[in-house]
């Protein structure tokens, strides 16, 4: 490099390892449908304070509650046009970048929280490799919980659900198509017209985790519940990766690591104890808890099996990833004694 003179090579220098000297402060917007005061704003709050101290003011946010941002679509808008740097987000609403996202809520998927404990961490290092794919970094899975069926008259098997008038989230074609295979042709629409609807007499079927049953005040007007998981639900933590390559490795391990133990240990643990304490709320209001005898549940299970080859042959989500996860959920089994 004898040709070069001494201030062009500086300038060489400086233009080549640009790209590695990180910015300094960076504040991270993130939106979230958390209201203050809930557990999940008490999350958010742990961990950018944590944060803030691991990495000495380095990094820091800025989380906007409430769904003052917006939700879903509009939550990735704003991220392209960097109004916001991430939020939280649905299964359903992030899928459209990871669709695999949707195989933890196959309906009758998962029969407790152990077996869900066992896979979904296998299965969050592929989620996290496609959305770094498409853009985004996954700093969470925040679990909601298992949803059941809530109704103002009983359902015991196939028949009673024919019968009824159900809701389903407006963008779940998974559930569309399970729901078709019981014969039942469900009314897509936001979980606030849900809600309206359950109170006008629209509806008379929702499905959700207890919390919901609780929060949303559906326990006025719901009977029944079919005491029997129906479908795993949960959200996603996503940082925009444009934003995450601002910040040095060692504050990127940092963030990531803060987050998941404040939201998949610490916030986890107390969905679960919410979840539970909102159950006995539902009996000590006089809601039926119904047990579904081993025939009725058979013929529900083989109605999904039939659902599940739909799915599959839709070719959205990577070829026999639910039979993998079938298998995983066998596989803890025979490690329980």
């Amino acid at each position: 490099m004898k040709f070069l003179h001494k201030p062009f090579l500086t300038v060489l220098l400086i233009t080549i390892f640009a790209g590695t000297a990180w910015a300094g402060p960076v504040k991270f917007k993130l939106s979230t449908l958390g209201m203050e005061g809930s557990a999940q704003m008490d999350a958010f709050h742990s961990a950018e304070k944590e944060i803030k101290e691991k990495t000495g003011g380095a990094v820091t946010f800025k989380i906007y509650p409430g769904g003052a941002m917006g939700t879903g679509e509009t939550l990735f808008r704003k991220m392209k046009f960097k109004q916001l740097d991430g939020g939280s987000f649905t299964a359903g609403e992030a899928s459209q970048y990871c669709p695999d996202l949707r195989v933890p809520s196959l309906a009758f998927l998962f029969d407790n929280f152990n077996q869900v404990d066992y896979v979904l961490p296998i299965l969050a290092k592929d989620f996290a490799k496609t959305l770094e794919s498409k853009g985004y970094i996954l700093l969470a899975l925040v679990e909601t919980g298992f949803s059941y069926l809530m109704s103002t008259e009983p359902i015991r098997n196939v028949s009673d659900l024919q019968a009824r008038s159900v809701w389903l989230p407006s963008d779940d074609w998974v559930g569309q198509l399970e729901f078709k295979q019981f014969g039942v042709t469900p009314k897509p629409m936001s979980l606030s017209q849900a809600t309206t609807g359950l109170m006008t007499g629209m509806l008379d079927t929702v499905e959700g985790p207890f919390i919901a049953a609780v929060g949303l005040q559906w326990m006025t007007k719901v009977k029944y519940v079919l005491d029997v998981p129906l479908l795993y639900t949960y959200s996603v933590i996503l940082l925009s990766k444009k934003s995450f390559d601002k910040i040095s490795p060692e504050h990127q391990a940092i963030v990531k690591e803060t987050f998941a133990k404040h939201f998949q240990k610490d916030l986890l643990d107390k969905a679960r104890k919410d979840n539970a304490e909102a159950r006995e709320a539902l009996i000590t209001k006089g809601i039926e808890f119904i047990q579904s005898n081993q025939e009725d549940m058979k013929t529900f299970a083989d109605r999904m099996e039939v659902a599940k080859k739909e799915i599959e042959a839709k070719g959205v989500f990577t070829p026999g990833i639910i039979a993998k996860v079938e298998n995983m959920i066998k596989t803890y089994a025979s490690k329980t004694p």
